[in-house]
């Protein structure tokens, strides 16, 4: 007769089933059938309760293993189990197939992409365990779902994918618990045994079949199951009866009646026992908790980590718990593991994470998954070598591999550059070497792979994992691990090797023959290494167990903690398939297939999943539920919270924000983590755990640096450090330096007291045009006289054909030496050094023009305000520090006139930068008043006394020479078109800047209303009311040199002071930040009321040089 025994978890249910299993033992052997998850904890709780002995007579097995047992052992058919890597090659070939052939209506764009081969392996046995075959699917599509294509597809999809596992001599269409049920029933397997079912809440329709031939001819079958008298609505049990129903109807179909026999309480305390028996009933009858359990709120998910760890503490502290006493149950434990582990090893708690990780998120697979990416593109890209490169199970040194980073970042290295050695890298012959190490490998592995076989691409890929010394690699790295952390990894590495080498094997074995794409081919092995799951065993017994609330059963267990008891976290509630929309599934269940995902079965194995869980500790319950989630979003209680509320008559709430301080100090380390968190506070608590911390010599330095980390501002450094970094003797300043500070003195710190540079690109972006351009026209205009560049009175000689010619050679003389030639150069980029010979072959037609009628002739190219003894021409003495201005100057000029010598100073520009008084106000654009105090200084030697006549900005772009039909025409005409076409071009290049007026207007060419000069002329040569450059004073001049030159001691002393603020400067709407490098280590990297450039700078600027104005009137001495 078989026998129900059951009852809610801590009955006497298990006492019961047990003492059964004990009696069929001792009369002959019994057979013990489990959940495969659950087969180990049997086994161990089945030996402390029998004995070595009696033990050794039970024979327990999950129902997988049994039923590989029964086919093993009986045969009777030619096909074998298909393993998850059978199965993944099965349906590539299904789903190529039907590729190819062009047969799905809806399907077609979803074949083969991995998401979805997966999805079909999962729905596929989901399909076949509830007894559905293709043509159920089909008979569903067109019986309820009006001729649904999606589920005639999949039809198709599944009878293709049987197709090809039973070609490999594997089970498709009948699964191998099937075909087992199947075999014993014709060979009387159970006939005369004992068998026994344990922990089953429900059986799928395959398992069930199982079921039918042990009750045919079995001597006696006990079933154990969980559950109560169901109530309805939502009883946890309400599946687990369906269950036993189930084996009632089977057992009457085998003439066969069943004795029930239900089991009550077992005296565990009154209110974990309320909990079993009336958490869902609708109005229960309250009781006192007794403190046994509680509800607890915390502010967000690491105050919950903190309370749990704090409490397990204080359990085994002052409770005398064991560590293996404790659990923690947690929904979505993946997510939170690092959370959990942080919190635990700041108590000290010895502790173990229940959790599987693909295998394809470790370090070997990544290394593969890179080499095999590496392979597939038609030409290398460098991210995906630099991948591989920078693998810690690379053969190539760390130091080779940043050598190779900077290297192909500064030469753009991509594609085909690979394939020949780098011609560069004759500075650093390493560089060439690791190109060869990466690069000849693979070459060889991709011609192996062309038009290749499954078995010539696995042969390929072992030769050059091989080469690549992977398995090696992995052997010596578990060698050397040093701690127990390190080990648990390595340990993983050689079971993910062995899963790699066994994926290979499948591929090779069961579609070797078949010519299949590299791409395709790297697909597999993907879906295979996701497929591996890794789990660390525990490293000690006694330990804190974190599981995962679906996935793990726990027993045992004196208190139990479930955290994130929040809606839709734990119970997560149903959620529909991938592939099946609740429709679909309630529509195959109608027919007979009802899926293990169909919301009905997701929802009564939730219900079950909470009640597991509440009832599991035998002594203590903590449900833990968060207010926000890690992004502050507000996170809504769990109906569980409000169903155990509903128990109880007192109070079981606990606000883990409440508990005070000293709750979360429990060990040195948890101390000075909520001493760092509550380092501002003024309570007596705080001091109080400060004072605690002082007593450990480790923390009491902790704590030392931690005041003084706080105290540091992050707007300030020491004097000190800021003459470290910035002058260890003298402060040298560039004018270009002074607008660095004045736009963010974070920036400037970061860039010129760091020293952060990244590796500059050698590309034709405004550095390397402007640098180009410069020297082009450096040396175009000038010549080589006693070792220095003077004036070429040739040059206003020079035709059109003449400049472009020595533009065009200067330029490539440049890139050969400075930029490498033609390694690495695109077309873009030959395109763009051809623009840039124009527009610098244009700039110097304009100069020619220029000067041909200009009394301003050049006295010194590039000029550098250094001298050959390392002084600066222009040096500032402040407080105990010299003050050293470091630059060139692009050109400057001179006139001479009966008043004097004037000194113009002339910049190129390859942008549109203009000169703007109220930048200048904000310490910005001081350059050229700078530079032209400077040359004026360092010059005066060779020239004598020199004044200032002013700053010109000339801009090197490309532009075209703008005239109209009618203009082009009469020029024409008059045979003056390259007249008139140079001097349409010459307006668009009309200069910027800061002149004197009528003390140097005879020295200007003021033809053509002055466009080779700054302002607007009439046809007298007066400047035009109408020009937006107006001349200026000489002692305007004077005073803004000396206005410059205040910035420039104002910066000084502020970097003297150690002012680094992060204090963007806003020009033009546009904030420096937006494109700052320094943006992710920036402790303001969205300033919310930054200063800004305003038009009313401007009269600010005019006031403060009328009081300089004043004051060299006055005798104010001039600087020099």
């Amino acid at each position: 007769m078989p026998e129900i025994i059951y009852g809610r978890n801590h009955s006497l249910r298990e006492e019961v089933f047990f003492s059964r299993v004990k009696a069929a033992a001792e009369s002959g052997g019994a057979l013990v059938i489990t959940p495969d998850q659950y087969s180990f904890e049997l086994d161990k709780r089945l030996y402390e309760y029998m004995g070595a002995r009696l033990f050794n007579s039970v024979q327990t097995m999950g129902i997988s293993r049994l039923c590989g047992k029964i086919c093993r052992t009986l045969g009777g058919s030619r096909l074998e189990n298909a393993d998850d890597n059978a199965k993944l090659i099965a349906m590539y070939k299904a789903q190529s197939r039907l590729r190819g052939e062009g047969r799905l209506e809806m399907l077609s764009r979803s074949l083969l992409r991995p998401s979805f081969v997966s999805e079909c392996i999962s729905l596929f046995g989901s399909l076949t365990h509830a007894g559905a075959t293709p043509e159920t699917l089909h008979i569903t599509a067109e019986s309820t779902l009006n001729g649904s294509p999606k589920l005639k597809d999949l039809a198709l999809i599944f009878a293709e994918y049987n197709a090809a596992l039973e070609e490999a001599g594997l089970r498709g269409s009948v699964t191998e618990s099937a075909a087992a049920a199947k075999l014993a029933q014709q060979n009387r397997f159970f006939a005369g045994k004992n068998v026994f079912f344990e922990a089953f809440t429900r059986f799928s329709a395959d398992e069930f079949e199982l079921v039918k031939s042990v009750l045919s001819c079995c001597q006696s079958a006990v079933f154990s199951l969980v559950c109560g008298e169901s109530e309805g609505g939502s009883d946890p049990f309400a599946e687990t009866v369906r269950t036993r129903a189930k084996i009632e109807d089977a057992a009457r179909d085998c003439d066969l009646r069943v004795k029930l026999t239900p089991c009550g309480g077992c005296g565990r305390s009154p209110a974990l026992e309320h909990i079993n028996g009336s958490l869902w009933k609708y109005r229960p009858e309250k009781r006192a908790s007794q403190g046994v359990v509680k509800l607890v709120s915390a502010a967000d998910p690491y105050e919950e980590a903190e309370y749990v760890c704090a409490e397990i503490h204080r359990l085994t502290r002052e409770e005398g718990l064991r560590y293996a006493d404790i659990a923690v149950i947690c929904g979505g434990l993946e997510e939170n593991s690092q959370l959990l582990s942080g919190a635990a090893e700041r108590y000290e708690l010895p502790y173990y994470i229940d959790t599987k990780t693909s295998a394809l998120t470790s370090v070997p697979a990544k290394y593969l998954m890179s080499l095999l990416e590496a392979a597939l593109t038609r030409e290398y890209r460098t991210e995906d070598l630099l991948r591989v490169a920078k693998s810690p199970l690379s053969t190539i040194f760390d130091y080779e591999a940043n050598y190779l980073e900077e290297f192909c970042i500064k030469w753009s290295v991509d594609g085909n550059m690979w394939k020949t050695p780098f011609a560069e890298a004759t500075q650093n012959p390493a560089i060439e070497k690791t190109r060869a190490a990466l690069i000849t490998p693979l070459e060889k592995f991709r011609a192996a792979c062309k038009d290749a076989t499954a078995a010539e691409i696995c042969r390929a890929l072992f030769e050059l994992l091989d080469e690549m010394e992977m398995s090696k690699q992995i052997y010596s790295a578990v060698k050397a691990a040093s701690d127990e952390n390190e080990l648990e990894v390595t340990r993983a590495f050689k079971q993910i090797w062995l899963g790699i080498v066994g994926a290979i094997k499948a591929i090779y074995e069961n579609m070797g023959g078949e010519k299949i794409s590299l791409r395709a081919f790297s697909e597999l092995i993907r879906l295979m290494l996701d497929g591996i799951k890794i789990a660390a065993p525990p490293q000690r017994s006694d330990c804190v167990r974190f599981a995962d609330a679906e996935r793990s059963r726990i027993s045992g267990v004196k208190a139990l903690f479930i955290i994130g008891a929040n809606d839709g976290v734990f119970p997560h509630g149903a959620s529909a398939s991938g592939l099946l929309n609740e429709a679909e599934t309630a529509a195959l269940a109608k027919d007979g297939a009802e899926l293990d995902f169909s919301p009905a079965v997701q929802l009564d194995s939730e219900r079950m999943n909470v009640y597991e869980a509440v009832t599991a500790p035998s002594e203590r319950l903590y449900i833990c539920c968060h207010n926000a989630d890690r992004t502050g979003t507000a996170c809504a209680k769990s109906q569980l919270f409000a169903m155990t509320a509903e128990l109880f008559e007192d109070d079981i709430s606990v606000n883990a924000s409440a508990l005070g301080q000293e709750f979360y100090c429990a060990t040195y380390r948890s101390a000075f983590y909520s001493c760092l968190q509550h380092s501002k506070d003024k309570t007596q608590a705080a001091a109080n755990v400060r004072l605690s911390l002082k007593g450990s010599a480790e923390y009491s330095e902790r704590l030392e640096y931690a005041a003084m980390a706080a105290a540091q501002r992050t707007d300030k450094i020491s004097q000190q450090t800021a003459k470290t970094l910035f002058f260890p003797k003298d402060l040298n300043i560039s004018a270009t330096r002074v607008s660095d500070y004045y736009k963010c003195p974070f920036s400037y710190f970061c860039k010129h007291g760091l020293k952060l540079f990244g590796t500059d690109k050698v590309q034709m972006d405004a550095r390397y045009f402007g640098n180009i351009a410069h020297e082009c026209l450096e040396k175009i205009m000038s010549r080589e006289e006693n070792g220095k560049r003077v004036y070429d009175e040739n040059f206003t000689k020079k035709t059109d054909e003449q400049l472009a010619a020595e533009v065009s050679a200067c330029a490539d003389e440049y890139i050969e030496r400075e930029m490498g030639g033609a390694f690495g150069k695109t077309l873009t980029f030959k395109f763009a050094v051809e623009r840039l010979k124009r527009s610098v072959t244009y700039m110097a037609a304009y100069f020619r023009e220029e000067m041909k009628r200009s009394l301003f002739l050049p006295i010194a190219f590039e000029y550098d305000l250094t001298d050959e003894n390392g002084r600066s021409a222009l040096a500032i003495q402040l407080a105990d520090t010299r003050i050293q201005i470091r630059g060139k100057i692009d050109r400057a000029d001179i006139y001479k006139s009966d008043a004097g010598t004037w000194l113009r100073i002339v910049d190129y520009k390859t942008g549109r930068q203009s000169f703007r008084a109220e930048e200048v106000y904000h310490g910005l654009d001081l350059q050229m008043l700078i530079y032209l105090l400077a040359a004026s200084t360092g010059l005066r030697g060779e020239y004598g006394e020199l004044r200032p006549a002013g700053i010109m900005y000339s801009h090197i772009r490309f532009v075209k020479a703008e005239m109209t039909p009618y203009e082009l025409e009469k020029a024409e005409a008059e045979g003056k078109l390259a007249e008139k076409t140079s001097l349409a071009r010459a307006r668009e290049y009309k200069p910027d800047g800061l002149m004197l007026g009528d003390e140097i207007m005879p020295a200007l060419n003021t033809d053509n209303e002055g466009i080779f000069t700054i302002y607007r002329l009439t046809a007298k040569g007066a400047v035009h009311g109408a020009s937006t450059a107006k001349p200026v004073s000489e002692e305007r001049l004077k005073a803004m040199e000396r206005f410059a030159l205040n910035k420039v001691n104002e910066m000084a002393e502020k970097i003297h002071g150690g002012e680094i603020k992060a204090d963007p400067l806003e020009t033009g709407g546009v904030l420096p930040c937006t494109y700052c490098d320094y943006k992710s280590m920036c402790p303001e990297p969205d300033p919310k009321n930054p200063r800004a450039v305003s038009p009313a700078d401007k009269e600010k600027l005019e006031s403060a040089l009328e009081e300089i104005e004043k004051e060299i009137g006055n005798g104010g001495k001039e600087e020099n």
